[in-house]
């Protein structure tokens, strides 16, 4: 009697389930939130700055969108408010005042994002901090 071998995993998904968990994958953990690192928590609190829910949601989505193109360290650009962000982490990892960013020279990255439906709270006093 011949011995039927048991179906490998990819043989017992569907075309869809196959090309979601492929899109997952690449998207970089798509729909996880974005966390903040105590050292980028630290230089909000410098700047009197606070992110709130909705600025998040913006920041994820954003993150997403950078994941999908193939990011790895993407400048966030949030109303006067820049966010490094580790697009496969989903972590951001420092922030930037407006002054600081008119020193016009950011590195360590390979893309930039606009963060789009950001408040203007978030940058509230921002630009009248020291240079971060």
């Amino acid at each position: 009697m011949p011995r039927v071998q048991p179906r490998s995993p990819i043989e017992q998904q569907s075309f869809d389930e196959i090309l979601r968990n492929a899109e997952a994958e690449t998207s970089g953990g798509g729909g996880e939130p974005v966390r903040i690192s105590g050292h980028a928590q630290q230089r909000l609190d410098q700047m009197g700055v606070s992110l709130d829910e909705g600025q998040m949601r913006a920041l994820e989505e954003a993150t997403d969108r950078a994941a999908s193109k193939g990011a790895n360290e993407s400048l966030m650009l949030m109303d006067r408010l820049g966010l490094i962000v580790n697009i496969r982490n989903r972590t951001v990892i420092t922030a930037l005042s407006e002054q600081r960013m008119r020193q016009g020279i950011v590195t360590q990255i390979d893309s930039t994002v606009w963060v789009n439906n950001a408040t203007n709270s978030a940058t509230k006093g921002a630009s009248e901090q020291a240079t971060v």
